[in-house]
């Protein structure tokens, strides 16, 4: 049939024309292409009780064209395949034309499932389903021993800036986390995908910041099995005398918890709930000890400490406002839980919350002031292992032993929560082809991803032999990465109410709430930086360079080296540029042998 002449693209007519019928055939404006008019109707439900409206009309509303029929324009395909999509577009690069950004014609296929196609979707589904196998207890624990056992070297950390403030340092801290709490849960009822906050991000915005959120949970991830595994090596070393450094016992610790992760998700959750619940029945015992030991002694020592370490009135809120920055990192593990998050059974996630943070509050808070409350100040500040102290104050040896055997175990089960982790991390990443496949190959039996625990094994390594195996860099780095992880979420909560409002979920975060988030990420992330400077220069490894030449007589030194030596270093005002000459050959021997000098 042929089409009206006023016929224009997305008017309506009340013609009988068929679904799909096609008009006559134009020609294109630049005459590259061919052209036709299709006749789209409406379902013939929606045509009962329909309404003319004239071609020659404005163009229907929505709800009236429902009822009519829409012509549009359609270009035909050239038939010998030839021709691009946009002939009329310049296009994006300067000299490069149009056939370069020309991916080819899509083409359209039709396929008909059979009963095995089903069966097999139905399969693929019920698997995926058996993958939900953490309820809340379990997930809790993956997380849990990274967050309840950071009670070893956060308390040190926090009496060091904070004096007696620190039980109120501590309880502030915590109660920080009740802003991340519905934002977590809001993020985990919209987007229940494993490897969060990465694959949150990845559906909010680009694809370059999901991979920056994924540097940045890979770095932390491995600050948190290499700081557990090097602080569960110096805790045991500082109790007992070691065969060997503490660096090899930080290794041995990584590759023990690496064979155990092989054994497959599910059971390495066991063994992390089993830690866990360890940890949290000795945690009970020394408070409950700690609490008789202060009822037999009283209050004197506790007042002793008050007035060795209270500050001036106009430092006090100085002294609290450090120790919460450096309080919130005894809250590291918290960000591990999302990662998993496709493994939980649904509903479980704000549970899962819930067990993290409130066991949290309520053991910093209280730890800390029984240690004020039965150890000498000076003892604190001269002491690492502060826990096995109180132990040793409160009950004799036995409770340190005791103490000193948890510290070691809790800490390993930090280890085991940034593998598993990374893990889930690594799978979405290959999942999504930006690792290789083969990490997603798993082990026949536990069904283990061996290539990705592995790797991370590997990578765990590196950083900690990049680091020196110093435990003190390695915590440095670790602050600020987890620290500007914890802002993803918050961030990526906004960027979901704006960019994908329309996704259901289960609740709904104040905007408030949110800014409150990055804020705060913002102030500790600086305070942070203030408290320990060396915090952000740690890693600067040009803040002193020195170049060395060797030669053999007066004559071998080049007539400028001393000028351009100068030059650099007035060009670099941060870094100082030191000459070295050394009148000798340059071999090996005299190398070694000016390094020792």
């Amino acid at each position: 049939m042929s089409c009206p002449e006023d016929a224009k693209p997305g008017s309506a007519s009340n013609d009988g024309a068929k679904h799909g019928q096609e008009c006559e055939i134009t020609k294109d404006g630049n005459g590259e292409h061919d052209s036709q008019w299709i006749a789209i109707e409406p379902p013939s439900s929606s045509r009962k009780g329909s309404h003319t409206q004239s071609l020659y009309c404005s163009p229907p509303s929505f709800r009236e064209s429902q009822f009519d029929i829409i012509f549009r324009r359609q270009r035909l395909r050239p038939r010998d395949g030839g021709g691009r999509k946009l002939p009329g577009l310049p296009s994006r690069f300067l000299h490069l034309p149009n056939d370069f950004e020309f991916a080819g014609w899509g083409s359209l296929t039709r396929i008909n499932l059979t009963e095995d196609d089903r069966k097999a979707g139905e399969n693929r589904l019920q698997e995926i389903r058996r993958q939900n196998v953490f309820g809340q207890f379990t997930a809790s624990a993956l997380a849990g021993n990274a967050v309840l056992g950071s009670v070893f070297y956060a308390l040190p950390a926090v009496v060091a800036v904070s004096s007696v403030y620190s039980p109120i340092s501590l309880f502030i801290a915590t109660l920080i986390l009740f802003l991340w709490r519905p934002i977590m849960e809001e993020l985990g009822s919209a987007l229940p995908l494993s490897g969060a906050p990465y694959t949150y991000i990845l559906n909010v915005s680009s694809k370059s910041f999901a991979l920056i959120g994924a540097a940045l949970l890979i770095l932390d991830f491995t600050s948190t099995s290499v700081v557990s595994a090097a602080t569960a090596a110096s805790y045991l070393g500082g109790e007992t005398q070691l065969p060997f450094p503490e660096y090899i016992a930080a290794i041995l610790v990584l590759v023990v918890f690496t064979i155990i992760s092989l054994s497959g998700v599910k059971e390495s959750a066991r063994i992390a709930l089993v830690v866990l619940l360890f940890h949290m029945g000795t945690m009970m015992v020394l408070i409950i000890l700690s609490c008789v030991h202060w009822g037999r002694t009283g209050s004197q020592q506790l007042r002793d400490n008050w007035n060795s370490g209270r500050a001036s009135s106009s430092s006090v809120a100085h002294e609290i406002f450090n120790g919460v920055c450096l309080g919130m990192l005894g809250l590291t593990g918290f960000e591990c839980t999302p990662s998993y998050i496709g493994r939980i059974k649904k509903g479980s996630l704000p549970l899962v919350l819930r067990n993290l943070h409130l066991p949290a509050i309520a053991l910093n808070t209280t730890i800390m002031l029984l240690v004020l409350a039965v150890v000498p100040f000076e003892t604190i500040l001269q002491g690492s292992n502060v826990l096995s102290v109180l132990a040793q104050t409160a009950a004799g040896k036995w409770l340190r032993r005791w103490i000193v055997v948890d510290a070691f175990i809790v800490l390993c089960g930090g280890v085991l929560t940034g593998i598993l982790s990374a893990c889930e991390l690594l799978e979405q990443l290959a999942l999504h082809r930006v690792l290789p496949n083969f990490f997603l190959r798993t082990l026949p039996t536990t069904r283990a991803l061996y290539v990705s625990v592995l790797s991370f094994m590997v990578f765990s390594g590196i950083l900690y032999v990049s680091a020196g195996a110093s435990l003190n860099v390695i915590s440095q780095m670790f602050s600020l990465v987890w620290l500007t992880v914890m802002s993803l979420f918050p961030l990526t909560l906004l960027l979901l109410k704006f960019n994908r409002g329309r996704i259901p979920r289960s609740s709904h975060t104040p905007l408030a709430v949110i800014i409150a988030a990055i804020l705060v990420s913002i102030v500790v992330f600086v305070g942070n930086i203030t408290v320990n400077p060396a915090t952000a220069n740690k890693n600067e490894e040009t803040s002193c360079v020195k170049m060395i030449y060797f030669h053999e007589g007066e004559a071998g030194i080049p007539s400028e080296l001393e000028a351009n030596a100068k030059i650099l270093d007035e060009a670099f005002p941060e870094i100082t540029v030191d000459l070295i000459i050394v009148n000798a050959p340059f071999d090996p021997s005299k190398v070694l042998t000016f390094l020792i000098l």
